[in-house]
């Protein structure tokens, strides 16, 4: 629960402009995915190249483009983009953050319907 907790404040926290407190709690809570996705990956790749990518999910700029990653990481840019969207049986960290998403949205789907956040047309 707390894992879906942190990824809602990571993904739906708005950075806005001069409110430095809102900027650095949604890049705490991204911190904090990005290591739950990594340990969820199986340390296969950098963790601040998981961080970087959650980073993106979220909603902040990234720090570093994939190629500049390919270039550090000392791997090609098919590395990178499988890291990012998954190969053979390994899930991948925008995959990982997509399946948190919906169980998150899932989880949460009643609650948002008793509070008329979300409507269904029938």
């Amino acid at each position: 629960r707390e894992t879906e907790k942190d990824f809602m404040i990571a993904n739906y926290t708005l950075p806005i402009a001069g409110k430095i407190k809102l900027i650095m709690r949604k890049e705490d809570f991204c911190k904090q995915v990005s290591q739950q996705v990594y340990e969820e990956m199986g340390r296969c790749c950098d963790r601040w190249f998981v961080n970087d990518v959650v980073r993106g999910y979220c909603g902040l700029i990234r720090q570093h483009n994939d190629l500049w990653w390919a270039k550090h990481l000392s791997k090609t840019d098919r590395h990178i983009r499988r890291y990012k969207k998954g190969f053979r049986n390994h899930l991948g960290i925008i995959t990982l953050c997509d399946i948190r998403h919906d169980k998150t949205i899932h989880r949460l789907e009643d609650a948002f319907l008793d509070a008329k956040l979300i409507k269904y047309d029938t």
